[in-house]
């Protein structure tokens, strides 16, 4: 649990684009996105095209890095 190491996550957090991701926690000022990918995100091993779509757009339009 996040905040058992002194982080608070804002569970179900909502971006500005409308971008929903499974957590997003403040690490020195600086958000960062919390993805926990299931199989569906998954085509075999690698992420899906819609899963890689998000993570980039969220990291480069809404300028939160995802952590998956």
């Amino acid at each position: 649990e996040l905040s058992s190491i002194g982080l608070q996550p804002e569970e179900e957090a909502l971006t500005k684009r409308g971008y929903r991701l499974d957590a997003v926690v403040e690490i020195n000022g600086k958000n960062i996105g919390i993805e926990v990918d299931g199989p569906h995100h998954f085509l075999g091993r690698k992420p899906s095209g819609s899963t890689l779509l998000k993570h980039r757009q969220v990291t480069n339009l809404e300028q939160i890095p995802i952590v998956s």
